[in-house]
């Protein structure tokens, strides 16, 4: 079918335009005009080719508000996004080559950019900004994307923030970028509806800088960390295990052992099948990457595995506390000032 329809560019550009028209919903409520054929002119006796008419072509708002007839005045009527429109008019606007409507209606429009943050992930919003540049690189373009990535922890928890991320990151640009500028101007009309808190100076890391986005997901401070399947992901540990996709800076899993207290050391084994790591509770935990599944268990310093020894002191802190670990494939081993052991990657002591 592509090759039947889609195989000269340029028919494949109209299509795509008459496309981005429908999303746009530039021909709703109007008439829309249309040439008659010679055959079509003879056949009805058509002096002129030239006509138009209304083609009922539905609106296309960003959202779609519904009210109930048996609300109260205080109720909030229901909001559904137009998922397609969303979806589909940067495809369809970068494949007509249609870069002023692109910028006007999808990149740079504020009500656009948070109605998607709002019903979708941020990466999708991040990707209509990346497919943009691979068509025409515009640098005005690759800031607000590398902005919206800085600020990808704050926008996925709250999209009102959008116009704090956006002029707190982008008012440097005000005076040199006249899309951002218009952008930031929108920012500061149309989304006093939703946010009241606008900054009036530059408060938050700009755009270009060697910081690409802040990982913020731990409660508590982050005491491991390593890149895992082939420098795609970043494991994390705090209080739980926190695997992020450093391409979009996305949280890819959550596990979450219970403890009390946080890890303080991280072992990745070379295959990067598990991982080992200590609490300050003086336990060891092991983790399989591939399943999620866990084991916890306190360190016995003499070797057994469910014989409990009285291990701390009368105030609470572990006479032998643990200092590291270190993995292989098989085996890993956990250390104190005084002695060391080693376990199978199930759990069983092997050696000590």
């Amino acid at each position: 079918s592509h090759e039947r329809y889609l195989s000269n560019p340029e028919e494949r550009r109209i299509y795509h335009s008459s496309m981005a028209d429908y999303y746009l919903g530039i021909w709703a409520a109007r008439p829309k005009p249309f040439q008659y054929s010679e055959q079509q002119r003879r056949m009805f006796n058509i002096e002129s080719a030239e006509s138009e008419a209304d083609r009922k072509v539905p609106a296309q708002p960003l959202i779609f508000t519904i009210s109930d007839a048996t609300a109260t005045v205080s109720t909030t009527p229901t909001v559904r996004y137009n998922l397609r429109k969303l979806s589909e008019l940067p495809y369809q606007l970068i494949r007509s080559q249609r870069e002023d409507d692109l910028y006007k209606n999808v990149l740079f429009n504020y009500d656009f950019m948070h109605a998607k943050l709002s019903c979708m992930p941020l990466n999708l919003c991040i990707f209509d900004y990346e497919s943009a540049l691979e068509f025409f690189f515009d640098k005005e373009v690759r800031l607000v994307s590398d902005a919206l990535r800085l600020s990808s922890s704050v926008l996925a928890s709250d999209p009102n923030n959008l116009i704090c991320q956006v002029i707190g990151r982008l008012f440097p640009f005000y005076e040199t970028c006249h899309k951002i500028a218009s952008l930031i101007d929108q920012c500061e009309s149309t989304g006093l509806q939703v946010m009241g808190l606008v900054p009036a100076f530059n408060t938050l890391a700009s755009p270009g800088g060697p910081l690409v986005y802040s990982l913020e997901a731990h409660a508590f401070a982050v005491y491991g960390l390593e890149v895992i399947s082939s420098g795609q992901s970043l494991l994390t540990v705090s209080n739980r295990f926190i695997v992020f996709d450093l391409s979009s800076g996305d949280i890819v899993r959550i596990i979450d052992p219970r403890i009390e207290g946080i890890m303080t050391y991280l072992a990745l084994a070379p295959d990067q099948r598990y991982c080992v790591t200590t609490t300050i509770s003086n336990q060891y935990i092991i983790c399989s990457l591939l399943t999620g599944d866990f084991i916890l268990r306190d360190y016995q310093p003499t070797g057994g595995n469910t014989t409990k020894t009285n291990s701390k002191t009368n105030t609470g802190q572990p006479t032998e506390p643990l200092l590291g670990a270190h993995t292989s494939n098989t085996h890993f081993v956990l250390w104190t000032a005084k002695m060391y052991q080693v376990y199978t990657n199930k759990g069983i002591s092997f050696r000590y």
